[in-house]
This record gives C-alpha cells, sequence and structure tokens, in this order.
C-alpha cells in the first residue's frame, strides 16, 4: 500500500507515533478514507466469515459463537442513554448493524442504515433484589442463538433493587 501510495515511514515512527490516527495525520499525500458500504449494498463474505455461515448452518440453535460481555453497575441507569450510547458504537463499527443471509445462490453481508437499525436491547426488572433471577436471565441470553439474518448485537439489562444494582451484557456474535 505504501507503494501504491508512494508512501513512506520507517517502522521505528509508526512504532513511535503509537496509533493508527498519528501515523495518518503525519502521512503527506493522498490519504485513505474508509468507504462506507452503500445502503443495503449485499457485499460477498470472507472465506473466514464463510466458515462461519457453514457452522451456523449446521447448527442454527447453537449459542457456541456468541461473546458475552457482563458488567454489573450500581446506581441508577438510563436506560435511553444507554440505548444512545450503544447506538453511537453501531454508527462506528458497521460489522455491528451487519446481517448475512442468502443473496441469490450465494451468502452475502450488508450493513443496515443507522436509520433504519433498532438496537436489539432486552430490559428486565425485578422488584427483589434476586441475583439468582439475573443469573437464570443471563443464562437464558447466553444459551440463545444469535439468527445472523437478524443481527449480531443483542444488549441485555437486568434491573435489580428498584433500579439501584444493574446487570449489563452485551452479546455480538462471533463474526461482529
Amino acid at each position: 500500500m505504501g507503494q501504491q501510495l508512494h508512501i513512506f515511514m520507517p517502522p521505528e515512527q509508526v512504532l513511535e507515533l503509537g496509533s493508527a490516527v498519528a501515523v495518518a495525520e503525519q502521512v503527506e499525500g493522498p490519504r485513505l478514507v474508509p468507504r462506507a458500504l452503500e445502503h443495503q449494498a449485499v457485499v460477498p463474505l470472507s472465506y473466514a466469515q464463510e466458515q462461519m455461515w457453514v457452522l451456523y448452518e449446521l447448527d442454527r440453535g447453537s449459542a457456541a459463537y456468541s461473546s458475552l460481555a457482563v458488567q454489573w453497575l450500581s446506581g441508577a441507569v438510563e436506560g435511553e442513554l444507554l440505548e444512545v450510547s450503544v447506538g453511537q458504537l453501531g454508527a462506528m463499527q458497521q460489522s455491528l448493524r451487519s446481517r448475512y443471509s442468502y443473496a441469490g445462490d450465494q451468502v452475502g453481508q450488508w450493513v443496515v442504515e443507522m436509520g433504519q437499525w433498532v438496537l436489539p436491547m432486552l430490559v428486565y426488572c425485578s422488584g427483589g433484589s434476586s441475583v439468582t433471577m439475573a443469573g437464570e436471565w443471563l443464562g437464558l441470553e447466553l444459551g440463545t442463538a444469535m439468527e445472523l439474518e437478524e443481527g449480531v448485537l443483542r444488549v441485555l439489562l437486568v434491573q435489580l433493587l428498584q433500579r439501584e444494582v444493574q446487570l449489563l451484557a452485551i452479546n455480538t456474535h462471533h463474526t461482529a
């Protein structure tokens, strides 16, 4: 790529700058601009994505490729602000808005436009302090297969003790 754009930067300088953004700021000449996928443009899957699709097709009910991140939160959590925050992640990371499906006789992927993307957020409320109930809901989420045609991201918020303690779980498919 450096030869194509006539850019040379010694590896030591790249390491010293420490980030891709800092390197890009130092480069004079043509800039690389990430290209957003066009609305509903179907893109062929990479080899790795094809392999994941095959595994998905073999066992659609498996949650084996879900990646669950869990965090206990204390104090009040505003569900709307949480939804906006995760939505901003979706705006920056198109892979979180990806869908996979057949396009003719081949499998393809497309990215849902931000205005059309609905964040799949589940909110459970418990009037008591039942950590056991939160664990049960978390277990259900962990055991639920991700439907790649529907998306690769789900957010689970469990509110306990009259909104003073929350369990936040963000579940993504391995492809995201």
